[in-house]
């Protein structure tokens, strides 16, 4: 069980103590979670609802999930949700009140410090859902993949196959593996996890880059349509598997078929889906490279990117921006995104304010060479090779898996003939 009881507190489904009021909250709670773990739904709005003066965790996963999505800490939502953390967290469990503290570490951009405090919480209390998979996803927003490797490692030496959060576990450890490289080891996980469950979606997620990595097309390709009708009512992750399965159409030369897919799944994705709109970014991108024509269909994405083009919170997000405005340059969003990327100044310090100085605004403005975007790897001269080579050092840091990083290595790397 999580921490000591408080006064007013339940039992959750998973075994987790939580501060609440109620059972009503309690049995919210679980709704909010399970939409969570199954990626369906919008869990951040079934939270918002939940009307409960000493249910801190509330505004915990609100505030999180913002963050994690890339909205900045001064958002005033934010904000709101950290003045209710903590005028609640006198009256909360120990856990929860570390969960509070890596919320603020969050806010901070000391995303890192926040993982490990998650980190912290799952060891003690693993049938805490929420510090589970708070600690796996902020490692990986900052590409820690050796965090989350050590934090996977431990849980599932603390957690039985009968256990309601084994197929969490199971899931991320399968993840986490396979970033590591360890792909027989992260396929055994994946598929105990789907064993598990057979709807967990970050486990076949983490088979699909498994064969992604490992170029097992026939394999990607049964595993990807043969649970099409499951994954693709999963809404908080299908375009993201839908992606997966274009990389396969790419791979294969079937390239009508992954603008087929492009124009029904991907494009569909509205302004405000931002990570999901990466997607689509990357798969027209890596069609170009592959030498498909896609007409027009990068106005479409600088229009829905503008909307937030001088919001600067996030590596992975600001990257496939710049991909974005390198393609459509004369977009009116293009100036003000490359704008205030330049004058965005964090001046906190925080680990999210190196990564945007040293990682991100340099790798953006070797995109936008064109020499580096022209030339082949034979002509670049030996100090651009060196350069190149040290940003692609930090490039782990924008975060997203190494899959998805193709896109940048391949380009600053000029490896026309090498996957897309």
């Amino acid at each position: 069980m999580s921490g000591a009881a408080p006064e007013t507190s339940g039992i959750d489904r998973w075994g987790c103590v939580v501060s609440a009021s109620s059972g009503h909250t309690v049995d919210a709670w679980y709704d909010v979670i399970s939409s969570y773990l199954g990626f369906r739904g919008d869990p951040v709005a079934t939270a918002e609802a939940i009307e409960d003066p000493v249910f801190i965790r509330r505004p915990i996963f609100v505030a999180t999930m913002k963050l994690l999505g890339g909205i900045p800490a001064s958002d005033p939502s934010i904000i709101a949700d950290l003045t209710a953390v903590a005028e609640m967290e006198r009256g909360a469990t120990p856990d929860e009140r570390a969960h509070a503290d890596a919320l603020r570490q969050l806010a901070a951009g000391e995303v890192s410090a926040a993982a490990l405090r998650w980190s912290e919480v799952a060891h003690r209390s693993p049938a805490d859902v929420l510090a589970l998979k708070c600690s796996h996803e902020a490692a990986f927003l900052v590409g820690d993949v050796p965090a989350m490797l050590r934090s996977s490692d431990q849980l599932v030496r603390l957690v039985g196959t009968g256990d309601a959060t084994f197929h969490v576990v199971a899931g991320q450890h399968a993840f986490a593996l396979e970033e590591s490289g360890r792909f027989d080891e992260a396929e055994v996980w994946a598929r105990r996890a789907l064993e598990a469950r057979d709807d967990d979606l970050w486990a076949l997620h983490a088979l699909a880059h498994v064969f992604e990595t490992q170029h097992r097309h026939d394999d990607a390709m049964h595993l990807l349509e043969g649970r099409l009708a499951t994954w693709s009512r999963q809404n908080l992750l299908s375009v993201h598997i839908w992606w997966h399965l274009g990389l396969r159409l790419i791979a294969a030369e079937r390239f009508a078929d992954a603008i087929d897919l492009f124009d029904e799944q991907l494009a569909p994705t509205p302004a405000d889906g931002r990570f999901r709109l990466t997607d689509g970014i990357s798969l027209l991108w890596r069609l170009e490279r592959a030498g498909v024509d896609v007409g027009n269909r990068w106005d479409d994405l600088a229009d829905k990117w503008a909307v937030h083009a001088e919001r600067h919170s996030n590596a992975f997000l600001d990257i496939h921006g710049a991909l974005v405005f390198i393609r459509r340059a004369d977009h009116p969003g293009a100036q003000r995104f490359f704008d205030s990327l330049d004058t965005t100044a964090f001046l906190d310090g925080s680990e999210l304010s190196q990564i945007h100085d040293r990682v991100t605004r340099p790798i953006i403005e070797a995109l936008r060479n064109p020499r580096l975007s022209a030339a082949t790897q034979t002509e670049q001269t030996q100090t651009e090779q060196t350069r190149t080579e040290d940003l692609l050092l930090g490039l782990h840091r924008i975060g997203g898996s190494a899959v998805q990083r193709q896109v940048v290595t391949s380009t600053l790397t000029n490896s026309v003939g090498s996957r897309p």
